[in-house]
């Protein structure tokens, strides 16, 4: 009985997943594609070529590659998320801030109109921060297109706050290609974004 159950809610789910897909509008956020190309056996052996359909490893990260990363230099101080739309700081602040720092940081950029735009600059939501976090970046120090400039290979504000805790915030490290959370009295990295309109 228990087995049915577990059948029963696993179909449940993945039903409700596709009518979720199915609704979603056309110009709805696309999550780019994490930029790991390689593929690996059960012992951590690398697999060169990656294995195709139906042989032993088939399907994992580096057998799927789709919206591959992709942004355009605007010559402004601004790149532009081909898969995304959205557009970014192209240098990162090269200085730690608290969270309400950073904050202000990103409201400067529209009073500065970096790319012509005098609003609408932000902190990125943890989502939008991790869209631009390239995990094929193996041999800079920071998990990260280098056209993206003065990264550091440490953790950076999101706007998305901890739901348990309005002291504290998310941040995501580009060191360690973590997530987490903390307080907002703390000094983290700050990139900002600006989101483009439909």
């Amino acid at each position: 009985m228990k087995k049915i159950i577990g059948y029963f809610a696993a179909a449940s789910a993945a039903c409700f997943t596709l009518f979720l897909i199915s609704i979603c509008p056309a110009d709805a956020f696309q999550v780019p594609d994490t930029g790991i190309t390689e593929c690996y056996d059960a012992a951590g052996n690398q697999l060169n070529p990656c294995p195709g359909p139906g042989e032993d490893y088939y399907g994992q990260d580096g057998n799927l590659i789709h919206n591959g990363m992709s942004f355009t230099d605007n010559a402004d101080g601004t790149l532009t998320d081909n898969v995304t739309d959205l557009l970014w700081q192209q240098a990162a602040s090269a200085t730690a801030q608290t969270w309400s720092q950073a904050v202000s940081s990103c409201d400067a950029l529209n009073a500065a109109a970096l790319g012509g735009h005098t609003s609408g600059w932000r902190l990125p939501d943890l989502v939008e921060l991790h869209s631009i976090m390239d995990l094929s970046q193996t041999t800079g120090a920071a998990a990260i297109d280098p056209v993206f400039t003065g990264t550091q290979a440490a953790a950076y504000w999101t706007s998305t706050e901890d739901a348990d805790d309005s002291a504290n915030a998310w941040i995501l490290d580009f060191g360690t290609t973590e997530d987490g959370i903390a307080a907002k009295a703390s000094t983290k990295y700050v990139r900002c974004v600006w989101e483009v309109a439909p």
